[in-house]
């Protein structure tokens, strides 16, 4: 199954129609409110309604980054942000959008003549998803996305493909990431912590690598989340994993960290560092302590 399936079998507080077809604003305003209490611990966050119950946020800290959770009331719709340490120089078109016909609009690109010189080009990264500007801000664009480890732009794009709905789209700003997720499946589900978590493991990564590569200086921004090439899979005999075992858990720069398991749920463990701090990871980044 993939992570933004529809259908949660018992994982689902309500299905995307029923939700759709609830007809009062306070109903779907509670609904959200309680969607934000269900995120809040994946951030150590707090729970607002915002612009007269249009929203509902949920602020606070992952992974020493700052971050938001926007609920749309009115679909259920969830916005992730997360605000760089330091101003990313990125162009200001650094948008990647979602085409449901991509099809033909990436043929209309190798069809171009001299009159379509002025108008805007769509690069595509993957069967749905394209960045759009004239020809010389897609090379920049192009060549910071270049930049980025490439493990971590391709879970972006496996994710964004996931949801396969107009609207979703990805923007890193100077002052701040955002991914905008056009599904209510955060949102209606019971373990939205966990889906928080998963997500934004990816998001505070790319953030992390930005900064690196595209500010350097001797700050070393916290590696955020877990490195996407996932390891071989244990050796027969080895025992399954649970609560109280002993772990290595691995991260972006390659490194191994010691923890143990506090809870699992998901395909994730929720993972406890010597340091206090307590994060979901996915299964194949946690591997037994030997």
């Amino acid at each position: 199954m993939g992570f933004f399936d529809k259908v949660f079998n018992t994982d689902a507080v309500m299905s995307g129609s029923a939700y759709w077809n609830i007809d009062s604003d306070a109903h779907k305003l509670r609904v959200c409110m309680e969607a934000g209490q269900r995120m809040a611990p994946a951030i150590g966050g707090t729970v607002k309604s915002r612009d007269g119950g249009d929203e509902v946020h949920v602020t606070g800290q992952y992974n020493q980054y700052s971050v938001r959770l926007i609920i749309w009331v009115s679909f259920g719709n969830l916005r992730l942000q997360v605000k760089p340490k330091r101003e990313l120089p990125v162009p200001w078109s650094f948008n990647l959008q979602y085409d449901e016909e991509a099809g033909a609009h990436a043929h209309e690109q190798l069809d171009r003549d001299e009159w379509d010189a002025d108008e805007s080009q769509k690069l595509f990264l993957s069967p749905h998803l394209y960045f759009e500007a004239d020809r010389d801000e897609l090379r920049q664009i192009k060549t910071c996305w270049d930049q980025l480890p490439r493990e971590l732009t391709d879970q972006l794009l496996l994710l964004m493909e996931e949801t396969a709905k107009p609207g979703t789209h990805f923007q890193i700003g100077e002052q701040e990431v955002t991914l905008y997720l056009n599904d209510s499946a955060i949102t209606l589900s019971k373990s939205a912590d966990q889906r928080v978590a998963h997500v934004l493991h990816l998001l505070t990564s790319i953030v992390a690598a930005g900064e690196r590569v595209w500010v350097g200086g001797d700050e070393q921004p916290f590696q955020a989340a877990p490195a996407p090439a996932p390891p071989a899979g244990p050796p027969p005999g080895v025992a399954a994993l649970g609560p109280g075992s002993p772990v290595l858990v691995t991260w972006s720069d390659g490194n191994r960290y010691p923890a143990t398991i506090v809870n699992e749920a998901q395909g994730q463990y929720l993972c406890a560092f010597p340091n206090g701090q307590q994060q979901w990871v996915a299964a194949p980044y946690v591997a037994a302590a030997r």
